[in-house]
C-alpha cells in the first residue's frame, strides 16, 4: 500500500475503548490467581497436590504456587488453597488485566468485598450478571451515572468524576475495600489511593473479557455465578465461530467499518476488527497494525467494500434515535466518492449504535449481527436481538419490554425498518 494512500493516527488507546488483547485457545489459558499452582483454568483439589509436590521437590514451582503471597512456598499455601475452594480466604492475590505493553500488577484484595468505587462503566453490568449485592458498588464514575435508564439502581450513587481522572478525596470518603478501573488509568488511580486495592479490568475487552469475569467471580464469591454467565456468552459466540470456521476467505466479504465522523476506522489491534474477523468478514484496514483515526477516501474506493458499517453518535445501553441511524446511513449512501463502491450500489450499509457497538454487548451481541449481515443465509436462524434481550432480561434484571420501549440499536430499511 502507497504511503500516500492514507493517513492515520497511530495510537495504542488514547481513545478510551479499543484494544484488542486476542483471546487464547482455552488449553494456554491460565487463571492468574495466586493459589493456581498447576496454571490451569481453576484453583481444586489439584493445585494442592501440585503444592506438596513442590514441597517434596517433584514439582517444579511456578509463582502462582506462593498462594498467599508471602515470597516462600510452603503448608501455609497448602492452607490457603484450602480457604480458596472453599470459600473461606481472608484474601485474594491475583494479576490485573495489562495495559498495551506494560505488564500486568499484582494486587491483593481483603475479603470480604462490600465496598466497590466503580471506576469503569462496565462493572454495574458484571455485577448484575454475576448476581452479587447491587449494595456492594458504593460510588461511581460519571458514564454511569449518565445511563440512568440503563442503570436506575446505581446511577444516583455517588459520582466521584471521570474514569480517568477521578475526585480522590471522595473516593477515599467512601472507604472502598475496592476500586475497579480501566487498565490504563488503574496504575496512577493505585499510586495516588495508596492503601485501598485497585483492580485493572477493561471488561469490554474482547480477549480479556472471560478472565476478568471469572477473577470477579473469585473476589466476590460468586464463581458458579460467573460460570453461568460465561457459558452463556461464549454460547454465542462459539456457535458464530463454528460456522465462520467453514467459511473460505474468498467468501468472507470486504467490510469497511467507520466511525461517527466520516473516513475515520482502525486497523489490526483494536476491538472493531477483532468484531469483524468473527463475524466471518475481512475489514479492509485490517492489515494496517494500530490504525486509528482518518482515512483516505480513494484508500475506501480502492478496497470497494462490499459490506459497510456506520457507527451511530449516540453512545448509549438504551440505543439511539432510529431518525439519527436512518440519517447516518442516508450521508454515506449519498457521498459522490462511494457511489460506485459495491457496498453501496448493492444497499448493504447497515447502521448501530457507538455505545453498544463498541463495548461489552458489542463483543457478541454486536458480533450476532454482524454474522447476520455480513452471512444472511448461513446465520438464517441466528436471532441477535432475542440474544440482546435475554442478556439483558436473564442478566440484567431489566424488564422484559426493555427493547421495545427504548431506542434502536441497528438500523438497514429492509432488514431492520424498525431499528429492530
Amino acid at each position: 500500500m502507497k504511503a500516500s494512500a492514507i493517513s492515520f493516527l497511530m495510537m495504542l488507546i488514547a481513545s478510551s475503548t479499543l484494544l484488542v488483547v486476542t483471546a487464547v485457545d482455552a488449553s494456554d489459558y491460565t487463571l492468574e490467581i495466586f493459589g493456581n499452582a498447576n496454571m490451569d483454568d481453576a484453583i481444586d483439589e489439584e493445585d494442592i497436590s501440585y503444592v506438596e509436590g513442590v514441597i517434596d521437590g517433584t514439582n517444579e514451582a511456578t509463582e502462582l504456587a506462593d498462594a498467599n503471597y508471602d515470597g516462600r512456598i510452603d503448608e501455609d499455601d497448602i492452607g490457603q488453597i484450602e480457604l480458596i475452594i472453599a470459600g473461606e480466604e481472608k484474601e485474594l492475590t491475583i494479576k490485573d488485566s495489562a495495559y498495551a505493553d506494560a505488564p500486568s500488577r499484582i494486587v491483593t484484595v481483603k475479603k470480604p468485598v462490600d465496598r466497590i468505587v466503580a471506576l469503569n462503566p462496565y462493572v454495574p453490568e458484571l455485577i448484575r450478571s454475576l448476581d452479587a449485592d447491587k449494595d456492594k458498588i458504593v460510588g461511581i464514575c460519571d458514564n454511569i451515572a449518565k445511563e440512568y435508564e440503563f442503570f436506575p439502581e446505581f446511577s444516583n450513587l455517588q459520582n466521584v468524576g471521570k474514569s480517568t481522572n477521578p475526585d480522590y478525596e471522595a473516593i477515599l470518603s467512601l472507604n472502598p475495600d475496592l476500586v475497579i478501573g480501566y487498565t490504563r488509568a488503574a496504575p496512577e488511580h493505585a499510586k495516588t489511593l495508596s492503601g485501598v486495592p485497585v483492580v485493572a479490568f477493561d471488561f469490554y475487552v474482547a480477549g480479556n473479557h472471560i478472565d476478568e469475569t471469572r477473577k470477579l467471580g473469585y473476589i466476590l464469591d460468586k464463581r458458579s455465578e460467573s460460570e453461568v454467565y460465561i457459558d452463556f456468552y461464549e454460547g454465542v459466540l462459539n456457535t458464530i465461530r463454528e460456522n465462520v470456521d467453514e467459511i473460505s476467505e474468498d467468501d468472507r466479504p470486504e467490510v469497511y467499518w467507520e466511525m461517527s465522523e466520516p473516513y475515520t476506522s482502525s486497523g489490526k489491534g483494536y476491538s472493531y476488527d477483532e468484531k469483524i474477523t468473527t463475524a466471518g468478514g475481512n475489514n479492509i484496514f485490517g492489515d494496517i497494525q494500530y490504525l486509528w483515526g482518518s482515512v483516505d477516501p480513494e484508500y475506501v474506493i480502492e478496497r470497494n467494500p462490499e459490506i459497510i458499517v456506520k457507527q451511530g453518535s449516540t453512545s448509549s445501553n438504551v440505543g439511539a434515535d432510529i431518525a439519527e441511524l436512518s440519517d447516518s446511513r442516508y450521508e454515506i449512501i449519498n457521498r459522490p466518492d462511494l457511489a460506485n463502491v459495491i457496498a453501496v450500489e448493492n444497499g448493504k450499509v447497515y447502521s448501530i449504535v457507538s455505545g453498544f457497538f463498541g463495548g461489552l454487548q458489542g463483543n457478541f451481541v454486536g458480533v450476532a449481527y454482524l454474522a447476520k449481515w455480513f452471512h444472511p443465509e448461513r446465520f438464517d436462524d441466528l436471532d441477535p436481538r432475542a440474544i440482546h434481550n435475554e442478556y439483558l432480561t436473564r442478566f440484567q434484571g431489566l424488564p422484559e419490554d426493555f427493547l421495545d420501549t427504548h431506542g434502536a440499536f441497528v438500523y438497514h430499511p429492509e432488514v431492520h425498518p424498525n431499528g429492530h
